[in-house]
């Protein structure tokens, strides 16, 4: 996360540090292997040129 993306975030993520706290990559990926509700998703490159940097995605309920 950029410097800017976090300043415009800012609020919301110490919101929710407080609340419910911002797990670690760690946790994220153990609940990946575990059965959670996460998968971390690669950086790629869009058709149209754009670059996305890598993040964590959560899975649908079924």
């Amino acid at each position: 996360m950029s410097g800017d993306e976090y300043s415009t975030n800012e609020s919301a993520i110490m919101a929710q540090l407080k609340s419910i706290g911002i797990p670690t990559g760690g946790e994220l990926e153990a609940s990946s292997i575990f059965g959670g509700g996460t998968v971390y998703v690669r950086p790629y490159t869009r058709s149209d040129g754009t670059e996305v940097r890598g993040y964590w995605r959560s899975l649908p309920a079924y």
